[in-house]
């Protein structure tokens, strides 16, 4: 049995621009493996990047596009890029409202006891 599981939150559109954009950058890891030649590299990365874009617009804060947006950057050697997008999905994590009231801890979690 296969079961697929979509978000509700993130288009489909956005998951297969992300797709797209992981077949091209695995495209330029092979030529930059093969030492092929760096118009082929960027292209390649070019395209990449052209897809996340796409996604990223349609899912701002997925943190699968975001990672991957990361590893495109870490791959064309910009490394402050790269670290920021890796830590943005924390950055956008659920407001303290959206929480489920069994994931919130007690408000005082060593409370004294009753006397």
């Amino acid at each position: 049995m296969v079961l697929f599981v979509f978000s509700r939150e993130v288009p489909q559109l956005a998951w297969r621009c992300a797709e797209h954009a992981a077949i091209a950058k695995a495209r330029a890891s092979e030529v930059m493996a093969a030492l092929g030649p760096p118009a082929e590299v960027i292209a390649a990365l070019d395209e990449a990047a052209t897809y996340l874009g796409a996604a990223a617009s349609l899912a701002p804060h997925d943190h699968e596009i975001l990672h991957a947006r990361a590893g495109l950057h870490d791959m064309r050697g910009e490394e402050a890029q790269a670290r920021y997008l890796a830590i943005t999905p924390s950055l956008h994590g659920m407001r303290w409202e959206e929480a489920e009231p069994r994931s919130r801890p007690s408000p005082n979690p060593n409370p004294a006891p009753d006397l």
